[in-house]
């Protein structure tokens, strides 16, 4: 992930208000031009909790590839973080989770597509815009 000074300094043409408004298109370093929060709620007795791990069920797991299903881009672009963790087992109502895109969909399209690509345990309740500088932690 680019550090803050190299994004900063990739990012100082205009304020985000403006970049909204704007025909302009500006992308980071990593070709990503937007970033969206999710907000999830999920039953998690089946899961291995939130965070990815390598040969197990996890939540940010099921999201990542619902979201390359639909925005077509790698996990590596999406960089999907979340507020925080769960354990294995654990529920959450209203974990805040933000990813980048390369893509265009709307965040209607990326809600139905969320709630469309999950399993049913796992439910997407919102999705926004937001400026490049949020972080869900």
């Amino acid at each position: 992930r680019v550090g803050e000074e190299e994004e900063a300094k990739l990012d100082t043409t205009l304020d985000w208000s403006e970049k909204a408004n704007s025909s302009v298109r500006y992308y980071d370093w990593y070709g990503r031009e937007r970033t969206f929060k999710v907000v999830l709620t999920y039953d998690g007795t089946r899961y291995c909790g939130w965070q990815l791990q390598p040969g197990l069920d996890t939540i940010q797991g099921r999201v990542e590839t619902a979201l390359e299903t639909i925005t077509g881009d790698s996990r590596k672009v999406l960089g999907v973080t979340g507020a925080g963790r769960t354990d294995s087992g654990v529920h959450a109502h209203g974990q805040v989770v933000h990813f980048y895109t390369s893509g265009d969909q709307s965040v209607d399209r990326l809600l139905s597509g969320l709630n469309g690509n999950l399993p049913l345990e796992i439910r997407a309740r919102s999705v926004v815009a937001v400026s490049r500088d949020f972080h869900a932690r």
